[in-house]
């Protein structure tokens, strides 16, 4: 009862999608006709010890629009939006023991997310690079457990791309990304 495995296999064949889009000066909802989606995800927990604790996924996903076209073009065979190709994720935590002090317990956390798109037209400057962030903390739990002091920091390699963004060039001569947040420090 150490070690947890979870996987799961799909294959999902969409109709009549509808994809938000900016035409001229208006948002409209245009219908992507069918896109397929197929991929794997595998988790895996365990507890070799009773203070270490590793946890890591992965997920591997192939997308793209099967047919969709319309009066500005045909975008058969594009990617759908925020859909990565690969996903993971990795997390260890350790906890100490401090006897009649509590507990202390340190973790570190890897996530990678391949390269997607923010937009159904894949736009090329709305292609987000690949990324890996880096989130960590130390814990103090006060004996008996009924209360926690942790100070962590997410991307702590202070890692910065594209997390979103809309195109309006046509019309408004402009394109508006926004990025990820920066590296962030937390005491709670």
């Amino acid at each position: 009862r150490r070690v947890r495995l979870n996987t799961a296999a799909f294959y999902n064949k969409y109709q009549d999608i509808q994809v938000l889009l900016i035409r001229g000066a208006s948002v409209v909802i245009d219908n992507a006709a069918e896109a397929t989606i197929y991929g794997l995800e595998v988790d895996l927990e365990a507890q070799p010890t009773d203070a270490l604790f590793l946890r890591g996924s992965l997920g591997l996903m192939e997308n793209e629009f099967d047919e969709w076209s319309d009066d500005t073009g045909d975008f058969t065979d594009r990617k759908l939006r925020n859909s990565p190709d690969v996903t993971a994720n990795f997390l260890a935590a350790y906890t100490a023991d401090l006897g009649g002090n509590g507990s202390l317990r340190p973790w570190a956390e890897v996530q990678y997310q391949d390269e997607m798109f923010l937009d159904g037209e894949n736009t090329p400057q709305l292609k987000t690079p690949s990324r890996t962030l880096v989130n960590a903390g130390i814990a103090w739990a006060a004996p008996g457990d009924r209360w926690e002091i942790e100070a962590h920091v997410t991307n702590a390699t202070d890692e910065r791309v594209l997390d979103g963004g809309f195109n309006v060039l046509t019309f408004f001569g402009y394109m508006e990304g926004y990025y990820n947040p920066p590296r962030r420090y937390w005491l709670t």
